[in-house]
């Protein structure tokens, strides 16, 4: 049925998780509903070629309140609330109004087509705020719609159709309507996670709307992102841990070990709590709970944006791109140009920097340029700085050239370093880069990201999981600069994710050819 789907049973009060789609409890009440519902529709199908007696509409009315009790017993357990608590008070008191009305006064219902056609306006009338409603209230919508029409074929059953006509026109109409609403929520169900594909979903969480990314979304150790810090998230109530910013990174993360297959995760703040369900699968995927999860979890939210829905094989510490590689080989023979004769290489144990921090030190040895490593040594007092760390690392390191920890004539970071929480340190830094931020590409990522993920934070992995294939234009060197809005390429400042928050990131070099 279409609220039969896999979630918790939460309350205010920290009651136990139990999984809802698959247990035997739920399938005891799917199949009175199921039942119920064919035997209404039935009746309201035929009564104008088969006649019914009282027993008959009574029966088809009590079907009416069957299903609407029956779902929404299964949606109170669910991940994914009701419209409101008017979407099963109005159509259960509707339905029962019904049953006792052909029980007590069966001669007396002349006005039944005007309360199932106020019905029908009601349904009709929730249905039209879909169009305006976020991703996460449509589906609430229409399943309240689906139980208004339930309560609305009750009055038709019991109604005198053969006085009546216009009104089983309009019978037939809902019943059909109830009737490919219901398959296609059955058969398609918007709600439930693909197995083992990372997933951004909409949660009401403290009296405000959000989002949150569940990243791989694979068993074992999963990345938890959120807008507010000190939001708990994890799958015991009584063992949620908060979420806390990350660095280098936006929003709060929080790890959460989730079983094979699905489960629920849950999210309090403020005192309420609320579920996301979740579909791990059954293959363990990478690892994020290095400090490069976070862009590993950007890279999975720009396929998603992008309309891609895969697993996540890899994240891009894994291994570094031939592409940065050569652009990084172009940043030191640019500096090396400009006649410093020293640099100050910051790196992290990750792959993707242990290999790039071996291309700078090939590349500085080829111009006669001397290197040395923060900190694990005495920066050079003269020469620039040269990231090529993962977030974490480089956040630690620009803001340790801001204050003077780190001295050298200007910073350098490595192209994966593109994301506003670096951009925003005051290190004066230069990034090489084969599309600039502002060119129209990027700001449809950026735009996407509003879209389908507005706490998410636009950066290098995500843009390049976003775009799907590689660059191959020649590297140029961007910088960050305060504007007093950040303007699209028609001219209008926009909110949400962005490139760099109150300015622009813009060419200021030609191409780096490597010479």
């Amino acid at each position: 049925m279409w609220f039969a789907v896999a979630g918790a049973a939460l309350g205010q009060h920290g009651h136990d998780v139990a999984q809802v789609d698959g247990s035997a409890w739920a399938t005891a009440v799917r199949v009175p509903v199921l039942g119920a519902l064919v035997v209404l529709v039935g009746t309201v199908l035929l009564r104008s070629v088969v006649p019914s007696g009282r027993v008959v509409r009574v029966v088809a009315a009590g079907g009416a309140v069957v299903v609407v009790a029956g779902e929404a017993l299964l949606t109170a357990v669910s991940p994914r609330p009701l419209d409101g608590v008017g979407a099963v008070v109005v159509p259960l008191a509707l339905a029962v109004a019904a049953v006792v009305a052909v029980v007590a006064a069966p001669r007396r219902l002349r006005t039944a087509p005007l309360v199932a056609g106020f019905a029908t306006v009601l349904a009709l009338g929730q249905l039209g705020r879909v169009p305006v409603a976020t991703a996460g209230e449509r589906v609430a919508l229409v399943q309240a719609a689906l139980l208004t029409g339930v309560a609305a074929l009750a009055w038709f059953a019991v109604a005198p159709v053969r006085r009546a006509p216009a009104a089983h026109a309009v019978a037939v109409a809902v019943a059909l309507a109830v009737l490919a609403g219901t398959a296609q929520l059955t058969a398609v169900e918007p709600w439930r996670p693909v197995a083992g594909v990372p997933q951004v979903r909409d949660v009401a969480l403290g009296g405000a709307a959000g989002r949150v990314l569940v990243a791989p979304q694979r068993p074992g150790w999963n990345l938890v992102q959120v807008a507010e810090a000190g939001t708990e998230v994890g799958v015991d109530p009584a063992r949620l841990v908060p979420a806390a910013p990350r660095p280098g990174a936006g929003g709060a993360w929080a790890l959460v070990e989730l079983p094979e297959g699905r489960s629920t995760l849950l999210l309090r703040r403020g005192g309420e709590l609320s579920a996301v369900p979740v579909d791990t699968g059954t293959t363990v995927g990478p690892d994020l709970t290095s400090p490069d999860g976070p862009e590993c979890a950007g890279a999975a939210v720009g396929a998603l944006v992008a309309g891609r829905v895969a697993s996540l094989e890899s994240c891009p510490a894994d291994h570094l791109d031939p592409a940065d590689a050569d652009a990084l080989r172009a940043v030191v023979a640019f500096v090396a140009g400009r006649g410093n004769r020293g640099v100050t290489l910051v790196a992290d144990d990750s792959p993707r920097s242990v290999a790039a921090a071996e291309v700078v030190l090939d590349a500085a040895r080829l111009r006669g340029t001397a290197v040395t490593r923060w900190p694990a040594s005495e920066p050079a007092s003269t020469g620039p700085v040269l990231v090529v760390a993962g977030w974490a690392g480089a956040e630690r390191a620009l803001r340790a050239v801001a204050t003077g920890e780190l001295p050298g004539g200007g910073s350098y970071v490595a192209p994966w370093l593109l994301t506003a929480p670096l951009l925003t340190i005051p290190a004066g830094q230069l990034v090489p880069l084969r599309t600039g931020p502002q060119e129209p590409e990027p700001l449809r990522y950026v735009a996407a990201l509003r879209a389908g993920a507005p706490d998410a934070t636009a950066s290098a992995a995500g843009y390049a999981a976003w775009r799907g294939a590689p660059d191959d234009r020649p590297a140029r060197l961007y910088a960050a600069s305060s504007v007093t809005v950040q303007l699209s390429t028609t001219g209008h400042a926009h909110g949400g994710a962005t490139w760099f928050p109150g300015g622009a990131v813009t060419p200021v070099s030609g191409p780096l050819d490597g010479t």
